[in-house]
């Protein structure tokens, strides 16, 4: 897993630009700084996939948490707003944004996918490995063992988006489920349906603390661990001007000094996973 601190929250970063003056991406009072408020509260409108874990989802006590949840949270205690977290159905950020249902969308977006010209993104904020997961009473090493295998994978997702490019390994498959959760994908595996789940290393690894000993990540016996590419993550927003997005910056500089980000990461990401 490779992640690399180049964004943090676009739009909260908005939110500050609006108190000194500066209009965001073009827009002013009738543009997306509106829409970043519930009423006269002080609320951002952040919408998230709430089956995304560990990076966004609800507890068992209803609550929205995971890395991106946190971070979003710090990031608007920082700027005295309050964040309202929106959950999006699959494959509906598009026209959240564009229907001002929320003011940005925060949940491993890839970057390779292409956006419409009224959607900008953030420079990418977390770089991920894409897996494979298997269960652990199957024995695959590498890729080629999976020749003739059925695998299921998050339609539209960083992983997804992987496949269509391993030209060579998608043909040697026998069949793809394309599911619209990474839930629904390890539904498919733990009935036999599927042999493989094809996801981003940090939810693999998180599947595999919630039931120990349940799954193994493909590797080679040197615990090599094989992937089917590495995908970037990014925000997504409305807006027109991409060249705004240098106001981050300075943001992101100061939430590393804070040491914010690393403990974060330390809190979702640090269990080892089970090659």
């Amino acid at each position: 897993m490779k992640k690399r601190a180049i964004v943090v929250m676009v739009c909260a970063i908005c939110f500050v630009a609006s108190f000194v003056g500066m209009g965001c991406f073009g827009l002013t009072s009738t543009g997306i700084m509106d829409r970043m408020y519930v009423s006269q509260s002080k609320q951002l409108v952040i919408g998230v996939n709430e089956d995304l874990a560990p990076m966004a989802f609800v507890d068992e006590t209803g609550a929205y948490t995971g890395f991106d949840i946190d971070y979003a949270r710090e990031i608007c205690r920082r700027m005295g707003v309050q964040p309202k977290f929106v959950s999006v159905p699959p494959n509906q950020e598009f026209s959240y944004l564009q229907t001002g249902k929320v003011a940005c969308y925060w949940s491993g977006f890839p970057n390779e996918q292409k956006l419409p010209d009224n959607i900008i993104s953030s420079p990418v904020y977390l770089e991920s490995d894409q897996v494979i997961l298997y269960l652990s009473e199957q024995n695959f090493e590498t890729l080629v063992d999976l020749e003739g295998a059925t695998v299921a994978v998050r339609k539209n997702s960083a992983a997804d988006y992987e496949l269509k490019q391993s030209q060579l390994f998608r043909n040697s498959l026998q069949g793809i489920v394309e599911t619209e959760s990474n839930t629904q994908s390890i539904q498919q595996l733990k009935s036999h349906k599927v042999q493989a789940v094809i996801l981003d290393q940090e939810t693999a690894v998180y599947y595999q603390k919630q039931e120990p000993g349940q799954y193994r990540l493909l590797s080679k016996q040197d615990e090599t661990i094989q992937t089917v590419g590495t995908s970037g993550y990014v925000v997504l927003f409305s807006g027109g001007n991409e060249e705004e997005i240098k106001f981050v910056e300075q943001t992101i500089e100061q939430a590393e000094q804070d040491g914010v980000r690393n403990q974060l990461e330390q809190r979702w990401f640090s269990s080892e996973s089970v090659l």
